[in-house]
């Protein structure tokens, strides 16, 4: 005598399908997730969006008009390169050192374009 059981079938199969779209709805936010992450660690990662985000900064305590260096940077970084120079006691080198004719944006990254008389 053989007996069957319709009934488990049935709840097996029911509880398979919820735990299957469970399962989807979880990697689905586990993607997003991810992906959001990624992108906001770009945004980190980026100096600058645009050429007005990039400032020049001079590195030094002498100006580059004394002989001192100047670089480009971004704007919320640029108090990073800004030495913390003794106000008296201070000597320069009258040279002319100023390389930098203007600061932008590339790939993210604050560059500098050079002097036309500077090669």
């Amino acid at each position: 005598m053989r007996i069957e059981k319709k009934d488990v079938k049935k709840i097996k199969l029911q509880h398979n399908k919820k735990l299957f779209w469970l399962i989807i709805v979880l990697m689905i936010i586990l993607i997003c997730l991810v992906l959001y992450i990624k992108s906001e660690k770009q945004k980190a990662e980026k100096e600058c969006i645009k050429d007005e985000d990039c400032v020049k900064v001079q590195t030094t305590c002498c100006s580059c008009n004394m002989g001192g260096e100047e670089m480009c940077a971004s704007r919320k970084n640029a108090s990073e390169y800004i030495p913390n120079c003794p106000t008296e006691n201070r000597l320069c080198s009258a040279m002319y050192n100023c390389k930098i004719d203007s600061c932008k944006c590339e790939e993210g990254k604050c560059t500098f374009v050079k002097k036309e008389n500077e090669e």
